[in-house]
């Protein structure tokens, strides 16, 4: 099912996939956001959000909770990014990065933020998106953070 769709050029990014789950903590949401070419995939971003929590200490943790709203919003935050080889240097992931953020504010009133464990390549998309002022970088845990605008 597509939940939403957005054709640039001949890249078309949609919210491909959204799946919940449980565990002790609480109950998850998994967004799976995709960017095709020609109907084919080429890259991808997947992004976690509790949905609701069972676990006191998660509802105080700044990574799972958005301490700027009163009461605190759970943050969404990407987990995965990846770009075919051949397609990769043109802006792809950080296209898919604010098409999933546009999503976050529309849904939730929150902004995306990164993970604490990030790639090299990963950084790089991330401080692009500093560069072109759609993202601030905060450190987390002792970890490079960053979150979108």
């Amino acid at each position: 099912m597509i939940y939403k769709s957005m054709n640039e050029g001949q890249l078309e990014i949609k919210l491909s996939e959204l799946n919940e789950s449980q565990n002790d903590a609480g109950r998850w949401q998994h967004y799976t956001f995709t960017a095709y070419e020609d109907a084919l995939p080429i890259a991808q971003v997947d992004v976690d959000r509790v949905k609701e929590i069972k676990n006191p200490q998660l509802s105080t943790d700044p990574f799972f909770m958005d301490f700027d709203f009163d009461p605190p919003r759970p943050r969404p935050y990407l987990f995965f990014m990846g770009t075919e080889e051949v397609y990769r240097g043109r802006g792809i992931a950080g296209r898919l990065i604010e098409f999933a953020n546009e999503f976050f504010k529309k849904q939730f009133g929150t902004p995306l933020h990164s993970g604490i464990t990030n790639s090299e390549s990963a950084s790089r998309v991330w401080e692009k998106l500093v560069e072109a002022n759609k993202a601030t970088e905060y450190e987390n845990k002792k970890s490079r953070r960053w979150a979108m605008h």
